[in-house]
């Protein structure tokens, strides 16, 4: 007997903005088929659609990621998914998707990752059924699902026919996979096997079956060297400058409008503005180009030194109020000043969710210098801190990359006699190597990052980031363990006793013998700089139990205070 369906939309539970109330869904197991096909997906689409949009329910979230296009499927043979003679597939990846959307897994895929989803594991598995003449998802065996795991392990790249192929390309062709088994029990005609059988999962399949595993110290997010580093920053920060040229031409527009300037001298103040500012006006596109650059510059600012995503620093709205805040701190009698960013997250997240990042104060310019170079766009509506310029959006994820390559080639930013390509997924990997550099751990790094596991922060969402860390932390251990045993500085703490020891030894070693003594000293424990000293931490000798707030430096065995002396 078909269920009754209420009269209000149906509101799926991956809210991207906390303006849309998650509400009862129906389940399509239950409805006929006239029902379903007249079901309300959102304010503007039904499930009979091929193109589910959510521009009324998600305002707030970029325009291209408020629509499921089902149109993704495309097929070898020219056609798509939506073509007559695919409607049952093409029913049974709707039922699916409507599951993620109201009542989904626990990582909360979004409306992009769906369709990211729909253009690779869904697509491959729909063209090996048509292939197959198999009708339906609950029709695929365990040896169809053997046999199109090796159709797609063995499926030459389109572009790079010759290159083999890693587990990075098998882990991309299999996304979406992961979540139609776990959705199938939620609708008709849903799988009535394991994709991945004996593999478990597509991470341990694509490693099985990879021509060429990529090893964890091998990443495809290159890591920023710290010469582009210090010049990009150097840069930027000179560049916070053209808001204060964008503020004006503003001003001189406004006094247009009100009767201090006229019309036709208008022109001959923007350009003597700009000419004051030391920039040329042969370009026409002027105003956009630097409004381009301020951007880039202000972004990467506040990336490097915050550890923020992109979406993260893209969700910045204009109100100084919402994006930026201090607290005083009480420490040993002294007050400590503590600067935070805020934004929100929609990382495993059904709705926005509000953080803070802790930064520095010079993160403050930069965003005061967006409030005033696009003070006219705030005016105007727009209320993000990064706005999009031809409407009241705000600036996609794909422009500022542009814009960033852009600037380092504006900037003539190389290294090695190339324009460094900067792109946003770069700057978390060197906040973060910036903050190991400076004695943080691996937990506070976590909670920085706002990963929700400490094995998120170890793979950083590939396999590198954890080793890269490690090997950081490594290299920092044995250029202080070098500098601490080859030298007479002298140490109190509760581990001075036997660093004294580790001194005798080591002076009377060979040169040979010495390099491979303080090779591996950092593989019995790693030095991290503490409050009062450094720690040298074994866990069998530490007395705090890895946690630093009961930190006892002065019993501890594992810690080493280097004294200094200055002569009066």
């Amino acid at each position: 007997m078909s269920q009754t369906l209420p009269k209000e939309r149906v509101s799926p539970t991956l809210a991207l903005t906390d303006k849309a109330p998650v509400r009862d869904f129906v389940d399509i197991r239950k409805i006929s088929k006239e029902e379903k096909y007249s079901l309300r997906i959102s304010e503007e689409s039904v499930y009979a659609d091929n193109e589910w949009k959510f521009n009324i329910e998600y305002p707030d979230i970029e325009p291209s990621q408020r629509v499921i296009k089902f149109i993704k499927i495309k097929f070898n043979d020219g056609s798509d998914i939506t073509n007559t003679r695919n409607i049952i597939m093409l029913e049974q990846v709707k039922d699916y998707v409507y599951t993620l959307l109201v009542d989904p897994p626990s990582t909360y895929p979004k409306i992009y990752v769906i369709n990211d989803s729909l253009k690779n594991g869904v697509r491959w598995l729909c063209e090996y059924m048509l292939d197959e003449s198999i009708k339906r998802f609950s029709d695929i065996t365990e040896s169809d699902a053997e046999a199109f795991l090796d159709l797609l392990a063995t499926k030459p790249k389109e572009r790079n026919v010759k290159k083999p192929i890693t587990d990075r390309t098998l882990r991309t062709r299999a996304i979406g996979l992961n979540w139609l088994i776990e959705q199938s029990a939620k609708f008709d005609s849903g799988l009535r096997v394991d994709i991945f059988g004996d593999y478990k999962t597509a991470s341990t399949w694509a490693r099985a079956k990879a021509n060429l595993v990529m090893p964890r110290g091998v990443g495809t997010t290159p890591q920023i060297p710290d010469e582009v580093v210090r010049e990009l920053f150097d840069t930027a920060i000179q560049d916070l400058r053209i808001a204060e040229c964008l503020d004006e031409i503003y001003q001189s527009e406004k006094d247009c409008r009100s009767g201090l300037i006229k019309q036709r001298e208008l022109p001959n103040v923007k350009n003597e503005i700009y000419r004051n500012h030391g920039y040329s006006i042969k370009n026409t596109h002027i105003r956009k180009v630097l409004e381009a650059e301020l951007t880039s510059a202000c972004y990467s600012i506040i990336a490097m030194l915050t550890g923020m995503r992109v979406h993260e620093i893209l969700a910045l709205e204009y109100d100084e109020n919402k994006h930026w805040v201090f607290e005083d701190i009480k420490v040993d009698g002294l007050i400590l000043k503590l600067y935070f960013v805020r934004s929100t997250t929609t990382k495993l997240e059904p709705d926005p969710k509000r953080y803070q990042w802790q930064t520095l104060p010079i993160v403050k310019r930069a965003l005061e210098a967006l409030q005033l170079g696009f003070r006219r766009l705030n005016d105007a509506g727009n209320r993000w801190l990064f706005p999009e310029p031809s409407g009241k959006w705000r600036r996609s994820k794909n422009t500022i990359n542009n814009n960033l390559k852009t600037y380092m080639k504006n900037r003539s930013i190389t290294h090695k006699g190339k324009t460094w390509d900067l792109a946003t997924h770069q700057f978390r990997k060197t906040f973060s190597r910036i903050m190991i550099r400076q004695g943080l751990g691996l937990k506070a790094l976590q909670d920085q990052l706002k990963h929700y596991d400490i094995a998120m922060t170890q793979v950083y969402g590939d396999p590198t980031l954890y080793y890269e860390l490690q090997q950081e932390k490594f290299t920092l251990s044995s250029e202080l363990m070098e500098e601490l045993i080859g030298t007479q500085v002298p140490i109190i703490g509760g581990g001075a006793g036997e660093l004294r020891e580790m001194r005798k030894e080591f002076r009377g070693m060979t040169k040979t013998d010495r390099k491979k003594f303080l090779e591996n000293l950092p593989k019995k424990g790693l030095i991290e700089q503490m409050d009062d000293g450094l720690c040298y931490y074994r866990p069998k000798k530490a007395l705090c139990g890895g946690d630093k707030l009961n930190c006892r430096p002065a019993d501890c065995s594992n810690s080493w205070m280097p004294c200094v002396f200055r002569r009066t």
